[in-house]
């Protein structure tokens, strides 16, 4: 599940699920110059989560939201949100949603306060997957 962010200057960096043993099977990154050639950035974005959603916010701040499908066991199935300030070093674990068989968020930012979250999920009798979506305000 790679994410593509372009950055202001021009560079576009992905963010990855990565079985390195470095990122802890988490978030790792590579950047490039022209969009096709990327060289792996050294040490992990975030940590033993998987499935990132990446924007970068009118102030600047970069937002991460990952997914936790039960493989984490320090904290509850979900979606979780982090944030960094170079969009290599990111911090502040925040919930987004709770629950069980929810993965793969995309996020994408209807106006400078509101964000829509949108996600699949399995249900609990495991039917057909589905694509669901919640709506957040930033603070």
């Amino acid at each position: 599940m790679p994410e593509a962010l372009k950055l202001s200057d021009g560079r576009v960096r992905i963010y990855y699920v990565t079985g390195d043993s470095e990122a802890n099977n988490g978030i790792a990154s590579a950047i490039s110059s022209d969009g096709l050639t990327f060289t792996k950035e050294s040490g992990a974005r975030v940590l033993n989560f998987v499935d990132p959603a990446v924007l970068q916010l009118a102030d600047g701040t970069f937002l991460m939201l990952v997914a936790n499908p039960g493989f984490y066991q320090a904290v509850p199935a979900g979606i979780y949100s982090f944030t960094s300030v170079d969009g290599l070093t990111f911090v502040n674990r925040q919930t987004v949603l709770e629950g069980s068989n929810i993965f793969d968020p995309t996020v994408v930012q209807l106006d400078n306060q509101t964000l829509r979250v949108y996600f699949g999920k399995i249900p609990a009798d495991l039917g057909l997957p589905s694509t669901e979506s919640a709506t957040g305000i930033i603070k």
